[in-house]
């Protein structure tokens, strides 16, 4: 157990002029009460040293008049992703927990409870615990933090609990990643309460997805300068280009190197939104914008590779199955990994009718000739395959069937195959899986993956989809299989090998 020895000198807490020292010096606050884990050493004795662009945030949020009222009841701070605004938000409510004279409550919200109490609310937690003379201040638990002695209080809430909050002493409310609520009444539940003269509001977020989310109204507000109770802190690119990059990165530790590494990893908007900092401001975003470029299809398509008959013990296979028994195709691919690349070994499709839909016995047939010939395990969307999936695990026990949750999924699979064709990490053998549209045009893997486009969800998410004319089921069996292949959480084990 660390002692207070342990720890470089602090002020006390507890007495007043302490406290008193630190309503005009926020900066000095955060500099000598936050501990972080030292690098070499692994002990919590750390004072944290800010940066200037820390600074700027944590002076002008906190600036108060000579009332010693603040400035400011609306602050705004966005920037790239992993520039540390989640835990500027967890200090900017730290300095203002410990240092209010008057009861108070505190709230943290995040897109969800989850990230809520994960990360601002268990920042929080670790100011507290890091620090022997803030810890012995508060009484810890599950649902919040209070002062002792006093009904000052912080807590974690997702921002769908808006309408629940039920909070009378409110003077603090921090928003984190808010581009992705659905409406304006989180925004709305928790207005500036009008009996207090120390109220603030705070968002910590990059850029939306588009400008339907009640967030870029806010967005608006500070850009267009007009309201003097508002602080607007937005590191945004101004162009794409990489000269630009750094304009919404201000973090040192966000280099150049890894924002090249990143981009590999994304779609180009998805790029610019996440770490670029730039909204995409259009009410159809998805339009023209293609999963993949005919050049990124050819850079996959192996010439030199088969369909390949009998597996290899010395590899792991996987079989994605999307089942489509009219309307849509249903397809079956088998994957492997091999040289650190994913290989396509088959891809099998059913055209069915109205008049002549797909017969689930024959699918079936296919996965057990399939699993004979690879002895691979399964991904299966369950959407129509819920009997075969119970029929597996009752009569096949010998083989692993997953179920692929598809409402956490699409855009997990969607990232995942998009980083493998990008990177080329996948080959696929020319014209895998053809099969004839109901024009009796040929299509194929290939034309299906150029066919495709990206949508954006209501939540900020993606996926792969498709027009009314095309289809996207090979996609979809190969992602899965891929997913199951890098042993995803998001598939739900329904079958084990015994």
């Amino acid at each position: 157990m660390l002692k207070f020895s342990d720890f470089k000198p602090l002020r006390n807490m507890k007495d007043k002029a302490a406290i008193e020292l630190y309503l005009d010096n926020p900066c000095q606050f955060i500099e000598e009460q936050f501990l972080c884990i030292d690098a070499m050493s692994g002990i919590n004795n750390s004072l944290i040293k800010l940066f200037p662009y820390q600074k700027e945030i944590f002076e002008n949020v906190l600036k108060r008049d000579s009332d010693g009222n603040y400035v400011y009841n609306t602050a705004y701070i966005s920037m790239g992703k992993k520039n540390d605004k989640t835990g500027m938000a967890t200090k900017i409510a730290t300095y203002l927990f410990f240092t209010e004279k008057i009861d108070s409550e505190y709230v943290l919200i995040g897109n969800n409870k989850d990230q809520a109490s994960a990360i601002a609310y268990r920042n929080f937690v670790k100011a507290c615990t890091r620090n022997p003379r803030l810890r012995e201040l508060v009484d810890i638990t599950k649902t919040g933090i209070q002062r002792k002695n006093s009904f000052i209080k912080i807590f974690p809430l997702p921002h769908t609990d808006a309408a629940n909050h039920g909070f009378s002493d409110l003077a603090f409310v921090g928003f984190d990643e808010g581009w992705g609520y659905k409406d304006s009444n989180i925004f709305l539940a928790f207005a500036k309460n009008p009996a207090r003269k120390n109220f603030l509001t705070l968002h910590t977020t990059y850029a939306g997805p588009d400008s339907r989310v009640p967030l870029y109204k806010v967005y608006e507000r500070g850009k267009e300068g007009t309201d003097p109770k508002m602080f607007f802190y937005c590191k945004e690119a101004s162009f794409t280009s990489e000269e630009h990059w750094k304009e919404a990165n201000p973090a040192p530790w966000v280099t150049m190197e890894y924002l090249k590494d990143e981009q590999l990893q994304y779609h180009d908007f998805e790029f610019n939104r996440i770490h670029l900092n730039m909204w995409n401001a259009g009410t159809d975003i998805t339009k023209n914008r293609r999963f993949v470029t005919q050049q990124q299809v050819i850079n996959i398509t192996n010439p030199n590779l088969s369909p390949v008959e009998l597996g290899n013990s010395d590899y792991r296979y996987v079989c994605g199955v999307d089942l489509g028994r009219v309307h849509d195709l249903t397809a079956l691919a088998v994957v492997h990994k091999e040289n650190n690349k994913v290989k396509l070994d088959r891809l099998d499709v059913w055209k069915g009718t109205k008049t002549n839909p797909v017969k689930i016995s024959d699918v079936e047939a296919r996965m057990k000739e399939v699993y004979h010939r690879y002895r691979c395990s399964f991904a299966i969307d369950p959407w129509q395959m819920a009997s075969t999936i119970e029929r597996f695990t009752k009569d096949y026990t010998f083989i692993n069937i997953t179920e692929v949750d598809f409402r956490s999924s699409y855009t997990e699979m969607t990232e995942l195959l998009y980083r493998l064709i990008n990177n080329c990490e996948i080959e696929i053998y020319p014209n895998a899986g053809v099969c004839y549209d109901s024009l009796g045009k040929q299509t194929n893997f290939q034309t299906e993956l150029l066919d495709l486009h990206v949508k954006i969800l209501s939540d900020g998410n993606i996926k792969f989809d498709h027009d009314s004319s095309c289809v996207n089921d090979r996609t979809t069996a190969v992602a899965m299989a891929v997913m199951k292949l890098f042993n995803s959480k998001i598939l739900l084990p329904r079958c084990r090998v015994l």
